[in-house]
């Protein structure tokens, strides 16, 4: 099966979104380049949603008391960069208020879950209109976003690639809106919603040419895969990776247990991959550091008698 640069994009996205379920943020390409696309809130004063819920159900089934977890967290606070959620600077402030918050962010979550319009300006402008924030909290609020004014690694500011290729002449501007529609529908199917495909289907309706489709295909920013890196290394063959990404994909389609030890840990039941290739690939993963991080914060705790080691095992395994 040969993957394509349109599907490798993909999968370098889906690499990362099963490796870890503590993402903070997750969006989607931006229907234009100004705007906001909705973030998931994570609070500096607690841990992120899905670490918490491990350590919840730990407690529930006596696994840790309520005492370590709190050990844990506070560990975690001293030892990890704190990500901390710009509501509650503005809470903090009194720019708005902690019930302000919770309503921002239950529409925010609201948005998200119903994949229509999920815009930040979309969401504050309905709050805005039901009288529970004010015009200038809204811009606030935007202006106290990450990705209000947020800057790429190179100083360049994240913009959608299709404007670029609309200022060239390459597409015209009904053409960007027809792609981004067509993007947009697609997520929300939630079928085959690769780019390929979605610009295949455009180039059969006639909306755009196959030269226009090469040019947008090479517009899209480019995520390296770290597959790619271990196969140069001769640690895993190019056979190896198509099965670990083909494996990776249907996980993802079918939105079941798909945290990546998981998809390597079948891999490796199956004989594709040995279990020193699955440590090689899972320390390649953008976000292996930040696992270490949790795994040495945890190691301490078991050095200083907070918790056993049977308990470390149980958390990072969940």
């Amino acid at each position: 099966m040969k993957f394509t640069k349109t599907t490798k994009i993909a999968l370098a996205s889906a690499v990362i979104t099963l490796l870890s379920s503590t993402a903070v943020f997750a969006g989607t390409l931006s229907q234009s380049s100004t705007q906001t696309q909705i973030p998931q809130m994570s609070h500096s004063r607690g841990l992120d949603g899905g670490l918490k819920s491990r350590l919840d159900n730990l407690v529930a089934s006596g696994t840790l008391t309520s005492d370590q977890e709190t050990a844990i967290n506070d560990a975690l606070k001293a030892s990890m960069p704190q990500r901390v959620n710009p509501l509650d600077s503005l809470v903090s402030a009194g720019t708005i208020t902690q019930a302000q918050e919770t309503a921002i962010e239950t529409a925010m979550q609201t948005a998200r879950q119903n994949g229509t319009k999920t815009d930040m300006k979309t969401v504050l402008d309905s709050l805005v209109t039901a009288g529970t924030i004010t015009a200038d909290q809204e811009t606030a609020i935007t202006n106290a976003m990450p990705q209000h004014n947020e800057q790429g690694d190179k100083g360049k500011d994240h913009k959608n690639p299709f404007d670029s290729l609309v200022t060239a002449g390459t597409i015209t501007q009904a053409q960007e809106t027809a792609i981004e529609t067509a993007m947009q529908t697609a997520r929300q199917s939630g079928t085959k919603t690769d780019l390929k495909t979605v610009l295949d289907s455009l180039v059969t309706a006639g909306t755009i040419t196959t030269d226009q489709e090469t040019a947008i295909t090479n517009a899209m920013p480019q995520r390296s895969n770290p597959l790619d890196s271990l196969v140069t290394a001769g640690t895993i063959t190019s056979a190896q990776e198509t099965a670990i990404e083909t494996a990776m994909q249907t996980a993802h389609q079918n939105g079941t247990k798909t945290d990546m030890k998981t998809v390597l840990d079948s891999l490796v039941t199956a004989g594709t991959i040995t279990a020193d290739q699955e440590t090689a690939i899972a320390d390649a993963m953008p976000q292996h550091k930040e696992n270490s991080d949790l795994k040495t914060a945890l190691d301490n705790l078991v050095t200083a008698g907070t918790i056993t080691q049977a308990q470390e095992d149980a958390i990072l395994t969940k």
